[in-house]
């Protein structure tokens, strides 16, 4: 048998559900939540790194000339033995 509380939380559920056509709230797997996390980390690391060119004025680089850095890079690491 139900007491009050309990009986009137139900009403009140019932009607949301019936109100908002849905149930009031939302479900979400525990691999939803972290991907919902992760994206909201990278977000954040996004933004540091494009603050963080703009700070080192290299917002205007373009792909290639990025590429030839990276490139550039690789070969001095080989030729210090680094990788």
């Amino acid at each position: 048998m139900q007491n009050g509380a309990e009986n009137t939380a139900f009403n009140i559920f019932a009607r949301t559900v019936v109100k908002q056509r849905r149930i009031p709230f939302e479900v979400e797997s525990e691999q939803e939540v972290a991907q919902k996390a992760a994206a909201g980390r990278f977000g954040e690391l996004m933004d540091e790194i494009r603050a963080d060119a703009q700070r080192r004025g290299v917002t205007e680089m373009s792909l290639d000339e990025i590429n030839d850095i990276i490139r550039e890079t690789r070969t001095q690491m080989r030729k210090e033995g680094k990788r």
